[in-house]
């Protein structure tokens, strides 16, 4: 059992660890110190086990702590003790999965859509009059790496440690050019792919260190300009998280939800499913009158048509200026004619 000094020495080794990989700012990191401070003072001489961890929430709630903020405080503390059992600091058993914390019920979070998401990055990022070349050059690139983010739903620490040599860029075959993330949360690193719209501008970044040398703060507080800018920021508390909500829920409605899972590095597609799935009662009433095979044969076929039209082609190509669509039916020919005009 760790007991007081070795406690101690072990957060300051562990914080000092993960702020070095993760990039904190200097309120998380004193915050992650404050933290454990609290802890360590309520355990005094007691030793790091699951009775004492359990009487410290107890005292938490006795204290009219929010359930929100000890169950905060619980995932910190178990955090740690996972690092020393998979650093092999210490002996011990990993009984975190036992630990009794309040149940916290969370209102669905407002979320913008994703063409509202690329609007908010680009007013957030609108050079000023007054901005100097220094300014302005920051501005793209900050503009640059969350439109990244917003492509591929990486984390804030992931993007700001993606490398010129992760990059594998293929002029003969864009969509197979990739990029090696290293997870945030651990767990095996992995090639993702690259979305090609961006393939010409990440290619001048090949040789960087870093191909997003941004701080994730002075993001977040572009998103929250941009926000406001858009007249959204009353509703949506943007930051560069909600870049990859925005990112996987969107890909939740049009992609089968194991490959939405993969492609947010989840460990487990629970962890999709419970949290990148948010539908309306209208859009599943759409959903079902429109895929249940029984119900669209039942339908006539003008109708099965026009519903395919309006559920597929329309949504697909809704913010798509380029291209208009026209449909036309010939009852006498029993013809039915889509057109798309680009």
């Amino acid at each position: 059992m760790l007991q007081k000094n070795t406690l101690r020495q072990l957060i300051t080794e562990y914080v000092e660890e993960y702020t070095i990989f993760r990039d904190f700012s200097k309120n998380t990191l004193q915050n992650k110190r404050d933290l454990f401070l609290r802890f360590t003072n309520f355990l005094g001489e007691k030793s790091l086990t699951l009775e004492n961890v359990q009487l410290y929430v107890q005292d938490m709630k006795r204290r009219g702590v929010s359930a929100n903020s000890i169950n905060t405080e619980i995932s910190n503390i178990k955090a740690f003790i996972h690092w020393i059992i998979k650093k092999k600091k210490a002996q011990m058993e990993n009984w975190t999965g036992e630990i009794e914390t309040p149940k916290v019920y969370h209102a669905p979070e407002m979320l913008p859509d994703v063409y509202q998401a690329e609007k908010i990055i680009e007013l957030g990022t609108e050079p000023g009059i007054y901005d100097h070349a220094l300014h302005r050059k920051r501005k793209a690139l900050m503009r640059f790496a969350m439109k990244f983010a917003l492509r591929t739903g990486v984390r804030g620490v992931e993007l700001s440690h993606i490398r010129g040599k992760d990059l594998s860029i293929s002029d003969s075959d864009p969509t197979s050019s990739k990029v090696y993330l290293v997870a945030a949360k651990g767990g095996t690193p992995q090639w993702q792919p690259l979305p090609i719209d961006m393939l010409d501008e990440l290619k001048l970044h090949v040789n960087d260190p870093l191909v997003f040398p941004v701080s994730i703060g002075t993001c977040n507080e572009s998103l929250k300009r941009g926000a406001k800018l858009l007249g959204i920021s009353e509703n949506i508390n943007m930051h560069v998280h909600i870049l990859r909500k925005v990112f996987g829920t969107t890909l939740a409605r049009v992609m089968p939800m194991s490959m939405v899972s993969r492609l947010m590095r989840h460990s487990d597609i629970s962890i999709t499913q419970k949290f990148y799935i948010s539908y309306g009662i209208e859009e599943m009433g759409d959903k079902l009158n429109s895929l249940h095979p029984l119900i669209r044969i039942a339908t006539s076929p003008q109708d099965a048509i026009n519903t395919f039209i309006q559920n597929t082609a329309e949504p697909y190509f809704s913010h798509d200026k380029r291209i208009q669509i026209s449909s036309e039916y010939n009852a006498e020919k029993r013809e039915f004619v889509i057109r798309f005009i680009y």
